[in-house]
C-alpha cells in the first residue's frame, strides 16, 4: 500500500478512535464526571488511548501475523490507560460537590413595601410569620373528636 494513503487511513482511524474513546468514556464513567475534570486530563487520556489504538493497528499491519507481540503490547498499554482513566473518573465521582454545596440553602424572604427602610423589623416579621400562621390555622380548625364519640 502506498505510504501516503496509509498515513491518511491512520489519520482517519485516529479521529474515529478519538470519537470512540470519548463516547465510551462518557457512557461508562458518566458525562458529569468528565465535565468536572480539567481539560488537560481529558486531552492526555483521549490522545494517548487513541494513539495506542493506532499503534496497535500499525503493529498488526507491520507484522507477518495480525496478532503479534507489538499488537499485544499496545493493547496492554491501552488497557492500562483505560484503567487509569477509570481511576481518575472514580476520583472525580467521589469528590464531586453535593447538591447542597452547589445550590446552598433555599430560603425565601418577603419584604413589604413599607419595610424597605427597616430591614431588621422586616426580618423579625418574616421569621415569626410561619408561627403566627400556624396559630391562626389552629384556631380555625374544629376540635378533634374523641374516639369514644360516635360521629353522626
Amino acid at each position: 500500500m502506498e505510504p501516503r494513503f496509509q498515513r491518511f487511513l491512520y489519520t482517519a482511524e485516529f479521529l474515529l478512535a478519538l470519537i470512540a474513546v470519548f463516547t465510551l468514556w462518557s457512557q461508562v464513567g458518566g458525562q458529569s464526571h468528565l465535565d468536572m475534570m480539567p481539560w488537560y486530563v481529558k486531552l492526555f487520556f483521549g490522545a494517548a488511548m487513541s494513539y495506542s489504538v493506532i499503534a496497535a493497528t500499525a503493529a498488526a499491519v507491520a507484522g507477518e501475523r495480525g496478532w503479534n507481540i507489538g499488537t499485544l503490547r499496545w493493547l496492554v498499554i491501552l488497557a492500562l490507560l483505560m484503567t487509569l482513566a477509570g481511576v481518575v473518573t472514580y476520583y472525580y465521582h467521589v469528590y464531586e460537590p453535593s447538591e447542597e454545596e452547589e445550590n446552598g440553602p433555599a430560603t425565601q424572604t418577603s419584604v413589604r413595601a413599607g419595610d424597605v427602610g427597616r430591614p431588621i423589623e422586616a426580618a423579625r416579621r418574616a421569621v415569626s410569620a410561619p408561627s403566627r400562621l400556624k396559630a391562626g390555622l389552629r384556631a380555625k380548625l374544629p376540635a378533634p373528636h374523641s374516639h369514644r364519640e360516635r360521629v353522626r
